[in-house]
């Protein structure tokens, strides 16, 4: 069975999304595992850490931190950055991503952390 990259993601976390956002718009197709208690666990013992994204590019190879994964997939589809609109719209200096960052720090800085936080959000009506 041949080997096929992977990307562990966390739901609600914007560097995640973020990359979901460049994977789109770029086109690339990868297998998609969520945080998962599993999943938490091999990605910690494979890099020292729970964190997501992570993207696990070959058989026992993994990175981490979601510019350096974009970078290299941006290098080995000859991607330029700089010309996805929607990417670079969604993570300019004033942009959704920015202020998703801004809640998930406050989220964390919070008491009950960003589990309460994202409960509290589901009780918000748009």
């Amino acid at each position: 069975m041949s080997f096929a990259p992977v990307i562990y993601m966390k739901r609600g976390c914007p560097f995640c999304t973020k990359v979901a956002v460049f994977l789109a718009e770029a086109q690339i197709k990868l297998t998609w595992e969520y945080d998962t208690e599993e999943n938490r666990k091999l990605v910690t013992e494979k890099c020292g850490k729970a964190s997501f994204p992570t993207y696990q590019f070959a058989e026992g190879e993994f990175m981490q931190e979601s510019d350096d994964i974009m970078a290299k997939l941006a290098e080995e589809k000859g991607i330029d950055m700089a010309s996805l609109q929607v990417y670079n719209y969604f993570t300019g200096p004033v942009s959704m991503f920015t202020t998703f960052r801004k809640l998930f720090k406050l989220g964390m800085a919070a008491e009950g952390g960003y589990p309460e936080l994202l409960a509290k959000l589901e009780t918000v009506e748009l």
